[in-house]
């Protein structure tokens, strides 16, 4: 099986990667107007792109680790 084919079924079962992807839908989804203004809570933003880079960058550190040692 290919190197790449073995990361990404690692990848596929991976928590950071559900988070990401969740905080991502939802901020598009806000953007493009189909979940309404959070008005009441003004914070729900800036700590779910906090979040969204955090994990972002957690599933980048441990892709690049899973390249590294399968050498």
């Amino acid at each position: 099986m290919s190197k790449w084919l073995e990361i990404l079924k690692l990848e596929y079962s991976d928590l950071h990667l559900a988070l990401f992807a969740t905080l991502a839908v939802f901020l598009l989804l806000k953007h493009y107007g189909v979940i309404p203004p959070l008005d009441a809570y003004p914070w729900v933003d800036p700590v779910a792109l906090v979040f969204l880079l955090l994990f972002g960058f957690l599933l980048v550190v441990k892709v690049l680790n899973s390249l590294l040692s399968r050498r």
